[in-house]
């Protein structure tokens, strides 16, 4: 959807073309195709990625840090550099990590920009040979990357640990100065470009095709189980990553280290080789779990396993150890310990997790194409099948009502009373 509505403003005889047209003759025009196009659209698409983690650490940021440093006579560049950034750091490597492997599997929109990646040779080899020996190679070759790129983010971290106390921070307001002249328009950016154009785009398309059957009654069915398949998967995520993320922080020998580097494995392969490999697995040997609801959330553990992990892994990180002894050492059992001051302590990285992994299934297509059980649509699904026959009215439709689906969590995760009700 992303991908289709900037081509719509920035290709040629789009409506910045068009625009530019009205005062200049400009017959022609800068390819949108590519790899400006991709870089473009992908920045936009994982901007959240990293966003929404760093607003999930500054809800517990401890700002008393940062007047105990410029009462010490920091400035504030010092400040940023011996507090702020400490704190934040693994928060971003983790939304980095996620970016990258995300990039790394994308297949819709750079096939509909036409930049050949991984993902789009896998599925050429897999549509257009007999032998699937090619797709094994190129899917191998792709692990190795997604290993290259867990190597190079566990060697940016900082042996040394920092942590914040605090599990409510106060908002506050800092002067910027002239400087606000310069950070406003950047931080509109992402605003603009990735949800007010792409969203005046459907909206568009909705009225060039008013009049016409915007198949309103079509779209209830899948939203429905749209909202049902995503809420379980990623309540079943998010639950799963907890026993995982204990054993990964408690450092068992090399069991946390393979549990840590090989659950991002799936977010690195394209969703299609993931799927095949349940397909044939489950008909070799689990046929009777075969096109069920089982299969599909098995599938999407997989594939967004690590979008669950990076957030709740880095609100666990700045967690001071003391506490966790304090509570032991008052007789709290392990058990107790955990809930009372691991899992709440860490809640705003549990939430993010889980409204990342809902986001990501709502908009999640291959899975859902081929694990799904016979006649199950969702709203990906929906919008798939309406763009490739062309009926841009119903695209339009059921893309404005995902939206407001994966709008609203995200709404409620960044709004201040949540913030007070988890800090409570």
């Amino acid at each position: 959807m992303m991908a289709t509505t900037q081509i719509e403003i920035w290709s040629k005889n789009g409506w910045v073309h068009n625009f530019l047209k009205l005062f200049f003759e400009m017959e022609t025009f800068p390819s949108f195709y590519g790899l400006v196009g991709s870089v473009f659209v992908l920045s936009l698409i994982t901007f959240p990625y990293v966003y929404i983690g760093l607003a999930a650490m500054f809800r517990r940021f401890d700002y008393q840090m940062i007047d105990a440093s410029k009462t010490l006579g920091d400035n504030s560049f010092q400040t940023t550099r011996k507090i702020i950034f400490p704190l934040v750091r693994p928060t971003i490597v983790a939304g980095s990590l996620l970016v990258s492997l995300y990039v790394l599997s994308d297949f819709g929109a750079v096939s509909l920009l036409r930049f050949n990646t991984f993902t789009i040779a896998i599925f050429n080899r897999m549509y257009n040979s007999i032998s699937n020996y090619g797709v094994l190679e190129i899917s191998l070759l792709a692990i190795l990357f997604c290993f290259i790129i867990l190597f190079i983010e566990s060697r940016t971290k900082n042996e040394a640990r920092h942590f914040s106390n605090s599990n409510l921070s106060k908002n506050k307001k800092a002067d910027l100065g002239i400087w606000k002249w310069v950070l406003l328009p950047i931080s509109l950016i992402p605003l603009i470009f990735g949800f007010i154009l792409p969203i005046s785009v459907l909206i568009y398309w909705l009225i060039i095709g008013f009049g016409e059957d915007t198949g309103f009654r079509d779209v209830i069915q899948p939203t429905i189980n749209t909202i049902m398949i995503s809420s379980v998967s990623a309540l079943f995520i998010t639950l799963v990553s907890i026993p995982l993320l204990i054993t990964i922080n408690k450092k068992i020998r090399i069991l946390s280290f393979v549990i840590d580097k090989v659950s991002y494995i799936g977010l690195s392969l394209p969703g299609i080789i993931v799927s095949m490999s349940l397909v044939f697995f489950c008909i070799d040997y689990f046929d009777y779990i075969y096109q069920t609801f089982i299969v599909l959330v098995l599938g999407y553990f997989i594939s967004f396993l690590p979008a669950a992990l990076g957030p709740i892994k880095s609100s666990m990180s700045q967690i001071d150890p003391k506490l966790e002894d304090a509570s032991l050492t008052l007789g709290a059992g392990r058990i107790k310990t955990y809930v009372n001051v691991i899992i709440k302590l860490s809640s705003p990285g549990f939430i993010y997790g889980g409204v990342l992994v809902f986001i990501l299934c709502l908009k999640e297509l291959p899975a859902t194409l081929i694990l799904s059980p016979i006649g199950f649509q969702t709203l990906a699904t929906e919008i798939w099948s309406n763009a490739s026959e062309a009926f841009f009215v119903k695209t339009a439709l059921a893309s404005i009502v995902l939206v407001i689906i994966a709008g609203v969590p995200s709404y409620i995760f960044m709004s201040n009373d949540l913030s007070k009700r988890l800090g409570n």
